[in-house]
């Protein structure tokens, strides 16, 4: 035996084949409620199948727009590493010019030259720094020795100096 289906509820079932042949009225009735019934479960799954299109077309579009966005990333990537690639190998092709390199050690040999002097006037001052260092600890010394034998009486055999 077949399974049975679930009526929609507030219609009557139609139990046989004799109630639809009858003419009745009420057989009508039941042939044209049966019939809205279908009518509406047929509208019901159409909705749900525009519901589930919208959805497909919603990841459809969703996808494209990723899909334009990444493109975007890709290009610009590309774009700047062949930037890159092109100023790098500006560079070298700058750097490996014959003459560029006599002229780097021309500058590096002007700029070694130049911090050997400024080297020179560090150690210059230095050398007056610690002389003028030197000049003032020794006055500082005497000073400090003279008000030390102010303030000591006399008699007192304390040698400060060491």
């Amino acid at each position: 035996m077949a399974p049975t289906r679930p009526m929609p509820q507030g219609l009557p079932a139609v139990t046989s084949s004799q109630d639809v042949q009858a003419g009745s009225e009420s057989g009508q009735t039941e042939i044209a409620n049966n019939m809205d019934t279908v009518k509406t479960s047929d509208n019901e799954d159409q909705d749900e199948l525009d519901v589930a299109r919208m959805a497909e077309e919603m990841m459809k579009c969703t996808k494209r727009r990723r899909e334009v966005r990444r493109d975007a990333i890709r290009s610009k990537h590309r774009s700047r590493v062949t930037k890159l690639e092109r100023e790098i190998n500006a560079s070298f092709d700058l750097l490996a010019k014959p003459g560029s390199y006599k002229h780097r050690f021309e500058a590096l040999g002007v700029l070694l030259k130049q911090k050997a002097a400024v080297e020179e006037q560090i150690a210059l001052h230095c050398g007056r720094l610690e002389k003028a260092y030197m000049d003032v600890n020794r006055e500082f010394s005497a000073v400090t020795r003279g008000r030390i034998e102010d303030i000591t009486p006399v008699g007192n055999d304390h040698d400060f100096e060491r």
